[in-house]
């Protein structure tokens, strides 16, 4: 009985060499477009951004006359200090020691607090987006490229 188990293993596998040998370059192409699809599946960005429960409805939505500005931080330790809804006055602190910081932004509301990046790389600097209203997006923009930026935590949004 043994060797009645060995006797079919052995020729399934003669079955299994013969396709492959006669299949080698459908299946070659068949695997590498399958490795290509898992490939870009992991890289997709989610389309659908899930809101927590206890964000109450509409929060991470701009107004009219608002834009979304990322603006990455100095420290990692300023991510944990805010939360979705916060008003933060928006500081730039010029890298030259002798200029001195001013306010770029009043009053601007936190969005989104991303987790850390997606795709190949995640970046180590933590990243906010906040809705700033459409005539201090450019500067905001500019700044938080040139310098680094600070913020003031003025406390959270009011609902609706």
């Amino acid at each position: 009985m043994p060797n009645d188990v060995a006797t079919r293993l052995t020729a399934i596998r003669a079955r299994v060499r013969r396709f492959t040998r006669r299949r080698r370059r459908p299946l070659a192409a068949a695997l590498a477009g399958l490795g290509v699809l898992v490939a870009l599946t992991s890289l997709r960005t989610p389309t659908a951004a899930v809101q927590p429960e206890s964000q109450p409805p509409g929060q991470g939505l701009l107004r009219p006359g608002e834009a979304a500005v990322p603006i990455a931080l100095s420290s990692p330790a300023l991510v944990r200090t805010i939360s979705l809804g916060s008003i933060v006055d928006i500081i730039d602190v010029p890298r030259d020691e002798g200029a001195d910081p001013t306010v770029v932004v009043h009053g601007a509301r936190v969005i989104d607090i991303p987790d850390g990046g997606s795709g190949i790389s995640v970046s180590s600097t933590p990243v906010i987006v906040v809705a700033v209203d459409d005539a201090d997006a450019l500067p905001l923009v500019a700044t938080s490229s040139r310098d680094i930026v600070g913020l003031v935590i003025r406390g959270m949004q009011e609902t609706d």
